[in-house]
């Protein structure tokens, strides 16, 4: 294989039909690498992220914009002590859905109602206000 010095060239194009080895370093400026007539602005350092990686433009598309760790924000939405406010709803088109608390359950307000057919609680003491003021222990 022939080699030859481009120790004092500049602005150079090299036209390479097959494969160029490169025994060394190339430095090339910004902008001055492209492929397919297109500028590579890219780092090296940012090639090297995307190296190996296995997702589509448009996975990669869902986290524009996001500056800190997904699973934290995630964990900001619902993590017990987060206070809700306006409506909740469960299953509120196609199949109703079940609503499983484990611990305290504190419902508030003068607008509270329930449309069920059927009540199942499995809490020995169970106290039920109802409009009259009247309470039952059941």
């Amino acid at each position: 294989m022939p080699i030859i010095d481009l120790t004092r060239q500049t602005n150079l194009t090299v036209d390479v039909g097959g494969e160029l080895a490169v025994n060394g370093t190339i430095d090339i400026v910004q902008d001055g690498l492209q492929i397919g007539s297109t500028a590579v602005t890219t780092t090296a350092a940012e090639l090297n992220k995307l190296d190996g990686a296995t997702l589509s433009t448009t996975e990669l598309n869902y986290v524009g914009g996001v500056t800190s760790s997904i699973q934290t924000q995630l964990n900001q939405i619902v993590d017990g002590t987060t206070d809700f406010t306006g409506n909740i709803d469960i299953g509120s088109t196609g199949t109703p859905k079940n609503l499983k608390v484990w611990g305290d359950l504190e419902v508030v307000g003068s607008g509270v109602s329930f449309d069920v057919s059927q009540v199942q609680a499995e809490d020995p003491i169970m106290q039920l206000n109802y409009i009259s003021n009247v309470a039952q222990t059941a």
